[in-house]
């Protein structure tokens, strides 16, 4: 089958392999190593393009994709075949095709934008074909809308689907935005009400066309509490282990010592689950799950690669989290720009070099911090080689042509942003001071 509109160009940095190795090793689940060969496998890849540049990014690694949409298949295929890639294979089957029983077990499986998006009926056939796909130590990525911060917007997707069921024929969106936007200026006590559906509405206009038609116009469409999807997921022999959303797992980084106080005043882990998602109005979450009661040695979190996929010397001294912004102190900034300039260096390592006044925890704290908080990022390896000077050349045209920003990097094991303008350069080989910086922070990143 085919969507009417198709789902827009995404890449979703969290969903790669050594990112979602990073927070279950350091949530005490062991994970394989990214460095090393293994097996992916996405669950409504879309259009692919997370697994093919995950696919580029780790070439000794074999990864698999799933959709039902043709159109969309058939597009993946095509870009795999135009950057030569051969570790990518694409189904274009519904999840409870037998063949998919059949590809054996993966380390790392990814649902994102597909759980709160299918019904009843296919989130049960997920729970039931997940944990057979599993490998022992494997890990699951399954992002959801959720409550209670969609709780405003529920009615504005029944206003918003009713107008697009009344919309001529193709129209559905573009008939949707118009009149609910009408409605919305016309001062409706909704709208007053409810200033989260005012904005909203307000912004439909910059959103893709297929992102709205599956977000609010899509026949299924759920969201959900996270205690609801930890139990249906409990019931399929999985246990949460930690968010793919870094900065989730650090309450000092969430929330103000006034609701940490009183969420710690909670009787039991499942209540305070719930008024965490209450203390953030959390709208969306990256959950990872993991074989529930499975006993394996837990890999050294010291041994975690982190790195700086921006420009080193721009590497900002600050973080913006829920709770606010942080700044960290102007010489340890310096120093771990020194220490990133060559490529990622291990957690433990960083950790006694930027260590002062006898005090790791501290550094290690600001090391993670900055990683939650996305100046650093988890990295694959530090002896990866650099992408094929064809292939390359292929990624860095289709970037120049404005389909992605997003290149593959062999040592992030994930994808690094860029321009169209200087994708271009890069690929003609022009000579500007822009062009070579660029060049030194792909050639830092294993990419050329």
């Amino acid at each position: 089958m085919a969507s009417e509109l198709p789902y827009p160009v995404t890449y979703q940095r969290e969903t790669a392999p050594a990112w979602l190795h990073y927070a279950a090793t350091l949530a005490g689940a062991v994970a394989a190593d990214p460095g090393k060969p293994f097996r992916a496998m996405e669950l409504g890849c879309g259009r692919g393009f997370s697994t093919l540049i995950h696919a580029a990014a780790n070439p000794a690694s074999e990864f698999h994709a799933v959709d039902a949409d043709d159109a969309a298949i058939a597009g993946a295929r095509d870009w795999a075949k135009a950057v030569g890639l051969d570790n990518a294979t694409f189904h274009n089957v519904l999840f409870d095709h037998p063949s998919l029983r059949a590809l054996g077990k993966f380390d790392f499986i990814v649902l994102h934008g597909v759980y709160s998006w299918v019904d009843e009926a296919a989130r049960a056939t997920l729970r039931d074909l997940v944990p057979q796909l599993l490998a022992d130590n494997g890990v699951v990525y399954l992002s959801y809308n959720c409550l209670p911060g969609w709780s405003a917007e529920i009615p504005l997707r029944r206003l918003l689907g009713e107008l697009g069921n009344a919309a001529p024929s193709g129209e559905r969106v573009g008939y949707a935005v118009k009149h609910a936007d009408a409605l919305r200026k016309a001062g409706f006590g909704f709208f007053t009400a409810h200033p989260t559906a005012d904005r909203a509405v307000a912004g439909l206009d910059d959103q893709p066309a297929g992102y709205l038609a599956q977000e609010y116009l899509a026949d299924a469409w759920e969201p959900m509490w996270s205690l609801d999807v930890h139990e249906a997921m409990a019931g399929a022999g999985l246990a949460y282990a930690a968010s793919a959303t870094l900065h989730d797992n650090y309450d000092a980084l969430l929330l103000s010592g006034t609701a940490a106080s009183a969420i710690a005043q909670l009787p039991t882990p499942r209540l305070q689950t719930l008024a965490r998602d209450f203390a953030v109005n959390r709208t969306f979450r990256r959950d990872l799950f993991v074989h529930a009661n499975r006993s394996a040695t837990r890999r050294d979190p010291g041994a975690l690669l982190l790195g700086h996929t921006g420009d080193i010397e721009t590497l900002p001294d600050n973080i913006v989290t829920p709770r606010g912004r942080i700044t960290f102190a102007a010489d340890f900034i310096a120093a771990l720009r020194t220490l990133l300039a060559n490529g990622p260096v291990r957690l433990d390592a960083a950790t006694r070099v930027l260590s002062t006044k006898g005090k790791p925890d501290e550094a290690m704290r600001n090391l993670l911090w900055l990683t939650a908080g996305g100046v650093l990022q988890p990295f694959a390896t530090d002896t990866a080689e650099p992408l094929p000077s064809e292939a390359a050349t292929v990624w860095l045209s289709r970037i120049a042509g404005g389909e992605i920003p997003w290149l593959p990097s062999p040592s992030s094991g994930g994808g690094v942003e860029i321009t169209p303008r200087l994708a271009a350069a890069l690929r003609d080989n022009t000579e500007t001071k822009a062009a070579e910086a660029a060049r030194r922070r792909l050639r830092r990143l294993a990419i050329l």
